[in-house]
């Protein structure tokens, strides 16, 4: 084995290294880029779903049951207020 052979060898080696080294990195950026998003997008969600659905029960006026939303819970007419 020459003196030559080992130092192509060893530069092989050390972009080996550098090329596995840059791919967790690479790897792990998009693992985080991934929570980030569906974090994100998850809080959104539950956003316009607050939006939609006011779940104050004061804002729900009612003189029986059935005048009082179902969706997504049901809700019964206590003291003319949809309680959930």
């Amino acid at each position: 084995m020459s003196f030559a052979h080992y130092k192509e060898i060893k530069l092989y080696y050390i972009f080996y290294i550098q090329r596995r080294k840059n791919m967790t990195k690479i790897l792990k950026f998009i693992c985080v880029i991934i929570l980030f998003l569906s974090v994100s997008l998850v809080g959104a969600d539950f956003d316009s779903y607050t939006d939609l659905h006011d779940n104050n029960p004061e804002s729900y006026e009612c003189e029986v049951d059935e005048d009082c939303p179902q969706d997504p819970f049901t809700m019964k007419c206590i003291n003319n207020i949809c309680i959930g």
